[in-house]
């Protein structure tokens, strides 16, 4: 994926992820005042993950800041935004996405 393709995989993967999620952080619940750290937190997932080819344990493990949110000023507010669980699913997402644009490029190269 090039840079602009993570950007467009972040909206798709993010609206996928689980009904839980979409409800949760989009449709002004609980957690929707983090609904653009979360499409940060898988933008910098997506990345890692196709761009500097990390793998998901790796990400879980040694990047899990990029993961959360902290708030400065309370030191103890931590808010997990993704699991590991949806940590997989974004890279199953990502990967049917890399497979979606493949296809397209070839398309557009079979046609013009």
């Amino acid at each position: 994926l090039t840079k602009p393709d993570v950007d467009n995989a972040t909206a798709w993967d993010t609206s996928c992820l689980s009904t839980r999620k979409t409800r949760d952080y989009f449709d002004n619940r609980l957690y929707h005042s983090y609904c653009n750290a979360l499409d940060l937190a898988v933008s910098y997932t997506l990345h890692f993950l196709f761009i500097q080819e990390f793998e998901v344990l790796y990400i879980w493990t040694h990047k899990c800041n990029y993961i959360s949110y902290f708030n400065p000023q309370e030191i103890r507010t931590q808010i997990n935004l993704i699991s590991l669980s949806e940590l997989w699913r974004i890279h199953v997402l990502g990967q049917k996405y890399c497979s979606l644009v493949e296809c397209c490029n070839a398309l557009l190269a079979a046609y013009s």
